[in-house]
């Protein structure tokens, strides 16, 4: 399996998972970490089932959408002892029940669910959302899995034409949260507000990220050993992020943090100034193209520049800063990378705590073409 497939979407290292009971079969408690996967292996890529199904409304849809597969077809089924598995970032749009489903509703008053389909690595795990009163001729595409993090998964969904379902006026957001212990009660399915026209909503510019309980803001001092701590069911947080470059600005180091958080239930806008920067490489100007978002301790994110480098933002601080570290020079480098292939070249992961830098080039021996490939 390519290792670049295992950290496609940065920001996305982890999603700590527990299922209470299974529908089938008798299955023990387990505890997962996702990491996320692009949907090549289960959807193709030139593959027979990756074609296009047009119907008279206009809507398309990939057949293979429709059909997740029979490992994955229910929770019990792909449960194993091992801690992390891969997650489709294309959801399925089907109708698999089990005990990880969860139910809202969209803008539009349609009932919405989700489901979490297990399957034992290297096979991959996929979300199948399903609305009862409608059929898959009505979604303009499949839902997209936008990031995910220690038991949250948020992702958008497109109950329109075709015509207009890259339209984010369209798209509904939802989380969909999967509890990491029994005190965290079920999993919830819920749709956060829309964040406006202003707040542009990219899988590779966005994360998630998980505030702990003590961080929370609560009635009373619960930092004594001594004083006892409110019962019931655990309330689960969660910071949204993406950052930008300020629209309407001449300012190449002036950004727009977007944020929504969970306790407060409504998306905020802050502008933040980068500082001083010297030109980039090659530039007369500072200039930052994110190709992926990671996730740190601490509330950090980073939005990576494969180009160039990366800014880091504590998102979990009422004023937060930005930060900025530039990528290392390759030496080997014989030409400059391109940003919209960047990553076919390069990759930035966060792995046991470290910050993982990949690099590679692949030379072809002169004259080598034989059997329709190259000798390198």
């Amino acid at each position: 399996m390519d290792w670049r497939a295992l950290m496609e979407v940065g920001g996305n290292e982890g999603l700590d998972l527990w299922e209470e009971e299974a529908m089938e079969g008798d299955q023990v408690q387990q505890s997962m970490d996702f990491e996320t996967k692009m949907g090549c292996e289960s959807r193709g890529l030139g593959g027979v089932l990756d074609f296009i199904r047009k119907d008279p409304i206009g809507v398309t849809i990939k057949p293979a959408s429709l059909c997740p597969p029979a490992v994955a077809a229910g929770s019990a089924s792909g449960l194993s002892s091992s801690r992390w598995a891969l997650l489709d970032l294309k959801a399925y749009i089907a109708d698999r029940p089990n005990a990880s489903t969860a139910k809202d509703f969209t803008r539009a008053g349609h009932e919405i669910q989700a489901t979490l389909c297990f399957a034992r690595q290297p096979r991959v795990s996929h979300l199948c959302v399903h609305c009862p009163a409608l059929t898959p001729r009505d979604f303009g595409r499949e839902p997209t899995i936008l990031a995910a993090c220690d038991g949250f998964i948020f992702f958008n969904a497109a109950i329109c034409n075709v015509s207009v379902c890259y339209e984010q006026a369209i798209q509904d957001f939802f989380v969909y949260r999967v509890p990491l212990s029994r005190m965290e009660g079920r999993p919830s399915l819920t749709r956060l507000p829309h964040p406006g026209p202003s707040r542009y909503i990219r899988s590779s510019m966005v994360g998630l990220v998980r505030c702990s309980d003590d961080s929370e803001d609560m009635d009373g001092d619960y930092s004594s050993g001594c004083t006892l701590r409110p019962h019931g069911i655990a309330q689960q947080h969660y910071v949204i992020a993406t950052l930008r470059r300020s629209e309407g600005s001449r300012d190449y180091s002036q950004f727009d943090l977007h944020r929504f958080d969970s306790r407060k239930g409504q998306w905020i806008t802050e502008v933040l100034q980068l500082g001083p920067m010297e030109p980039s490489p090659s530039l007369t100007f500072f200039c930052h193209h994110t190709h992926k978002v990671i996730t740190l301790g601490g509330g950090f994110m980073g939005w990576v520049d494969l180009c160039r480098g990366i800014l880091f933002c504590n998102v979990l601080v009422d004023h937060p800063e930005l930060h900025y570290i530039p990528l290392p020079v390759s030496p080997e480098a014989n030409e400059e990378i391109r940003e919209d292939s960047a990553d076919a070249f390069r990759d930035i992961a966060v792995v046991q705590d470290y910050i993982k830098y990949v690099e590679h080039h692949t030379e072809v021996e002169p004259w080598s073409y034989r059997n329709g490939t190259y000798v390198s």
